[in-house]
């Protein structure tokens, strides 16, 4: 049961993250009941994207509320105020300076700026090649069909909500949540858990999140038969 007890904590993340998206929009609607009946809407509605946005945002601050007390009582950090806050982080998988004056050294921050542009150049210049390759096939599909920016049959996105979603709040939640909690937890759990499994077994939690994707797909198209099919080729899509 306890070298279990990390992946359930993962499961509860992804069942927040997600769940978040439907509780908490009719929680407020609980407060705020509406005039009129709604109908089903797109997710590409701009209060739809308003609502997700907001819900994903609370449940990745409460997983990493979560995370950091796992880390915390790993016992790894033995630090105490903003200098603990700050390593929690850090043991987390985010990238922060210490502010050195906290700790009595004389250079501003530690390590220097110039060490750390240099450390954070190499860290996300390989995530963007290697995320690259992963879409690579996308990519070259894209640019045959000339639908890359700057070629003939780019369609930007309707809105700068869309925007928004699509490339700030939707990508840092999921790394956040997916990646920074996930892992941590796994990590400092006190479960020997080998870097193989954490490896292979977490990107399962985030294929396993965009499964509702399949369901709005399936009630945008109505419910038929149709729209079932198209829902479970969405869902296979996401696991791939």
């Amino acid at each position: 049961m306890m070298r279990s007890l990390p992946f359930w904590a993962c499961t509860g993340y992804t069942v927040l993250y997600v769940g978040s998206i439907y509780v908490i929009p009719k929680i407020y609607r609980w407060f705020v009941p509406e005039k009129e009946p709604r109908r089903p809407r797109s997710r590409n509605d701009p209060n739809v994207i308003l609502e997700r946005l907001g819900s994903v945002s609370i449940s990745a601050a409460l997983n990493m509320a979560c995370t950091a007390a796992v880390v915390q009582s790993s016992g790894i950090v033995t630090s105490k105020g903003i200098v603990a806050a700050v390593d929690t982080l850090q043991y987390m998988g985010l990238p922060l300076l210490r502010l050195s004056f906290l700790t009595s050294n004389l250079l501003p921050f530690t390590p220097d700026l110039f060490t750390y542009g240099m450390q954070l150049g190499a860290v996300v210049g390989g995530a963007l090649l290697l995320t690259g390759l992963a879409y690579l096939g996308t990519l070259y599909s894209d640019y045959l069909e000339r639908s890359l920016p700057g070629q003939r049959y780019f369609q930007p996105p309707a809105s700068r909500l869309e925007v928004l979603r699509n490339f700030v709040v939707a990508p840092a939640t999921e790394e956040l949540v997916f990646r920074s909690c996930m892992l941590a937890t796994i990590r400092f759990s006190g479960v020997p858990v080998s870097k193989r499994t954490m490896i292979f077994t977490t990107p399962l939690y985030f294929g396993l999140a965009h499964l509702h994707h399949g369901f709005d797909v399936y009630r945008q198209g109505g419910k038929t038969v149709e729209a079932l099919r198209r829902a479970s080729l969405s869902a296979c899509m996401s696991q791939s």
